[in-house]
């Protein structure tokens, strides 16, 4: 058992040198070819790249600077009691496996949890009192139901559903009768 677990980590110690070697003749074939490029411009083109590729990295350093100010800034002008939630969003808000574990989330994952939490926990109409009656309602309908259910007696022409007066809300009533039914004001 000891053999093949050799074996198969010398397969990927020799696959593992093969792809460094190809990623080191490539990157040679690369600093070949812009040497040659290099060659054939001119001064004047020569200094204009020169210039884009250090501004460019400049640019980036730069960016980077701002971006971690404005982080700092955000930070600093949090009130004491938002602290502690800041430090634990930093903490929470992490990949926790694959190849970007321990990385912030993407903001694309980021605000689907905001919608999500927006969708679910600030619904209009989901207050206690509303959920209470919406609950008792669907009871009544629920009741209603069963009262339908059990007022059908079998007759030589089929099924017939028998009169039967039930509560459908608190301020309605129901009645039924043969093949219909209605809701009706309660005076």
């Amino acid at each position: 058992m000891l053999k093949i677990s050799n074996r198969k980590h010398q397969s990927h110690k020799a696959s593992q040198c093969s792809v460094d070697k190809r990623k080191a003749a490539q990157h040679e074939k690369y600093i070949i070819e812009i040497n040659q490029t290099m060659m054939q411009i001119n001064d004047d083109e020569l200094q204009l790249v020169y210039q884009d590729i250090i501004q460019q990295s400049n640019s980036q350093e730069k960016n980077k600077v701002e971006c971690h100010q404005k982080l700092i800034d955000f930070v600093k002008k949090l009130p004491d009691n938002h602290l502690k939630s800041a430090i634990n969003l930093f903490d929470t808000m992490r990949y926790t496996k694959g190849q970007n574990k321990g990385n912030l989330l993407s903001p694309f994952l980021q605000n689907k949890a905001l919608n999500f939490i927006n969708s679910s926990l600030y619904k209009v109409g989901q207050d206690s009192d509303s959920l209470i009656r919406n609950n008792k309602a669907l009871k009544n309908k629920l009741h209603v139901a069963h009262i339908v259910m059990n007022n059908f007696e079998e007759s030589a022409f089929g099924k017939l559903m028998l009169v039967g007066f039930t509560n459908c809300t608190s301020s309605k009533s129901s009645l039924f009768g043969v093949g219909t039914s209605r809701c009706i004001q309660q005076k």
